[in-house]
């Protein structure tokens, strides 16, 4: 299951989270944000960190009128008034379905085509633009397109006829996006690029291609500055595998030793001094934490988050997506290997 957490910190990323001193005081500016969507967010904590501190909202909010079985698997933000959400409903009876979900000044549902529907449920959804929108992934290793007026239908290449399952993306603009994940039983990294309207298998360095891993998370500062992580999660001792592409060629990268012990999930840079990795740690309950990691040029700083919202548990959680909300925060998705949430409701999209 998926928890659903957003930071803000005056209107800005924080630089770093720091796991030492006092928590702040909630500023007058930040308790306006406790209504998320038009929604009363369920709880407001801050972090604790000194005067640097970020406010963590949680929000596991239900919209009006959406099936009980809604999960939120994606999101994605490149403005203000551009945000996309994807979800799934699996229904008591049939097959599980996609739902996309958009912000301009608030939530709302998207009407999908038909054509569209069947080819769900789709892994995630990346956009750039309101007018430049993918939805990658699934069953049929599904690429379909919202170009500001229609959604076109398309397909990711396959491997020897075997379908890639899709778990992360990245989409520059309207001609170069890329897609993540693994094949083959989850045996090696997958990467397909989108370049001038057409989907390509990238051929990568055997160093890479041999790995038996997938990609989980990736993110790209520009087009010529991509970042990724593999890791084989289907053993009891996961190594994550840090790769980079320079415009030309993906080399594998050598990992912060520090991060190692933490099962490194999910990435997002967005320059050299701002960069951030999720994963998990043990915790006091003999549970394991979601944890940020951050790096701002010079140092790596970490924060167990659910910590410090609601107190370790003896449940697992990692973090499984960092996104740009759009307005300067983060948003944070984190998988609980456990059904059952300490807000006893399932997560939900803001709306």
């Amino acid at each position: 299951m998926l928890s659903f957490v957003r930071v803000l910190a005056g209107g800005a990323v924080v630089g770093s989270l720091v796991a030492a001193g006092a928590a702040t005081q909630l500023p007058a500016a930040a308790a306006a944000a406790r209504r998320v969507g038009g929604a009363e967010v369920p709880a407001v904590r801050t972090v604790p960190g000194g005067t640097r501190a970020a406010l963590w909202i949680v929000a596991t909010l239900t919209p009006p009128g959406q099936p009980a079985s809604l999960q939120i698997g994606s999101l994605s933000a490149s403005s203000k008034t551009n945000a996309w959400g994807l979800g799934e409903v699996t229904p008591q009876a049939g097959v599980p379905y996609s739902v996309v979900f958009r912000r301009d000044s608030k939530w709302r549902r998207v009407r999908l085509p038909a054509r569209v529907v069947r080819g769900s449920p789709f892994s995630i959804i990346g956009s750039s633009s309101a007018s430049n929108v993918w939805l990658l992934g699934g069953a049929k290793a599904s690429a379909v397109h919202w170009d500001g007026s229609r959604w076109t239908a398309g397909t990711l290449p396959l491997v020897r006829g075997n379908t890639p399952t899709i778990t992360t993306g990245a989409v520059l603009n309207s001609s170069n996006a890329w897609a993540f994940g693994g094949c083959c039983d989850y045996r090696h990294p997958y990467v397909a690029h989108l370049i001038r309207g057409t989907w390509h298998q990238v051929r990568l360095p055997s160093a890479i291609a041999n790995l038996q891993a997938m990609v989980w998370g990736a993110s790209a500062v520009s087009s010529s500055d991509i970042w990724a992580l593999a890791q084989n999660r289907y053993v009891d001792y996961p190594r994550a595998e840090m790769l980079h592409w320079n415009g030309h060629r993906w080399y594998r990268v050598s990992f912060p030793a520090k991060l190692v012990a933490n099962q490194p999930h999910c990435i997002l840079a967005t320059s050299a001094t701002n960069v951030w990795i999720g994963a998990r740690s043990v915790n006091g309950s003999g549970g394991k934490s979601e944890v940020l990691w951050h790096w701002d040029g010079t140092t790596w700083t970490s924060d167990q988050v659910p910590s410090a919202l609601a107190g370790a548990t003896s449940r697992y959680f990692y973090v499984n997506s960092i996104i740009r909300d759009g307005r300067g925060g983060l948003w944070v998705l984190g998988v609980r290997c456990q059904p059952v949430l300490t807000t006893g409701r399932s997560p939900r999209i803001p709306g």
